[in-house]
């Protein structure tokens, strides 16, 4: 009888354990990995119970892709936000600052991929807007953080010097 309850006790203990790896939705209402709870990224990634989400992962990407069809964001509204907040450009300053390059990348002089718009260049120790660049050039400047050395060395180097 002592075996008997010895396997109780540790499958028992053994459910309270699985439970602790576990949390039920409270949405859908089905025990998941305590994983599918979890904030994708930031500060906030723990196992504590008290800092990880009551809904699952499926539950709250189909409730957040339901807000997003009932709730459409303001696309515009929120590129002039972004526009004037970081660079300090309006939006007729951007299609001013297009205009002047011809509708083409200050850089390669080509055009975004998929009708993209041009990505604003800015110096990031003054904060000074340079131009607009495709994705690609922006990338490089990027890549090279900000340095013309760099970039020269490279074009030498292409063009087979040393």
């Amino acid at each position: 009888m002592a075996s008997k309850f010895a396997a109780c006790t540790t499958m028992g203990a053994n459910m309270k354990y699985q439970r602790r790896k576990t949390r039920k939705c409270q949405k859908c209402g089905k025990r998941r990995p305590l994983v599918e709870f979890l904030p994708a990224s930031g500060p906030m990634v723990t196992t504590d119970p008290s800092h990880i989400y009551r809904r699952c992962a499926r539950c709250r990407s189909e409730t957040n892709e339901a807000d997003r069809r009932v709730h459409p964001r303001d696309v515009e509204q929120s590129r002039k936000y972004k526009l004037r907040i970081k660079f300090g450009l309006t939006l007729a300053g951007y299609d001013q600052m297009l205009a002047s390059q011809g509708g083409v990348c200050a850089g390669c002089g080509g055009h975004n991929i998929e009708g993209r718009r041009l990505a604003v260049d800015h110096d990031h120790e003054t904060g000074q807007v340079r131009g607009l660049l495709c994705d690609r050039c922006n990338r490089i400047i990027g890549s090279a953080k900000d340095s013309p050395e760099v970039l020269r060395r490279l074009a030498a180097y292409l063009e087979g010097g040393s």
